[in-house]
């Protein structure tokens, strides 16, 4: 269960000195700065009682899929930062309202992206592809990793020190 309230500085991944919300550089596909839902990223991959998800990797996962658009609709109709499909919702004991809620549409993607690791038994590759929609290409994969390991393996690390110092 995600803490009410914001975590505590100790706890908190730092923003970077330069943090600019919702301003992207115009020059470059992905921001530079960090992103303004980055404590909400941090919650979700690490809830409690539930499989563990490196942080880089979700938000590789949403720079793929809606480059932090929240308002964001595919043409297949998934919504918000993580593309969740509207059907998702009900499946999970949500609402299809809460699709473009920030701390709603990140729960409900970890949440599949849980469901497909685990139905592919960890194999990453095939678990993003099954949540593109696309489990017989690896072009997806392939860019959520490289995305993954170019731009936002740093953020794996986030609160690593403050939580092992406990």
């Amino acid at each position: 269960m995600r803490p009410s309230g914001p975590l505590p500085s100790s706890q908190a991944p730092s923003l970077a000195p330069h943090y600019r919300p919702n301003r992207w550089p115009r020059h470059s596909a992905t921001p530079t700065c960090v992103p303004w839902c980055l404590q909400t990223v941090w919650c979700e991959a690490r809830r409690p009682g539930e499989q563990r998800l490196p942080p880089g990797l979700v938000l590789a996962l949403i720079d793929v899929e809606s480059r932090f658009n929240r308002w964001a609709v595919s043409s297949a109709g998934a919504v918000g930062l993580m593309q969740v499909m509207p059907f998702w919702p009900a499946q999970l004991g949500m609402h299809r309202h809460q699709l473009t809620q920030v701390d709603a549409n990140l729960r409900m993607g970890c949440a599949i992206l849980r469901h497909y690791l685990a139905k592919e038994r960890n194999d990453l590759r095939r678990a993003l592809g099954r949540y593109n929609g696309s489990l017989k290409s690896r072009q997806y994969p392939d860019l959520v990793v490289l995305r993954w390991s170019r731009n936002w393996n740093g953020a794996d690390d986030l609160g690593a020190a403050s939580v092992a110092s406990r």
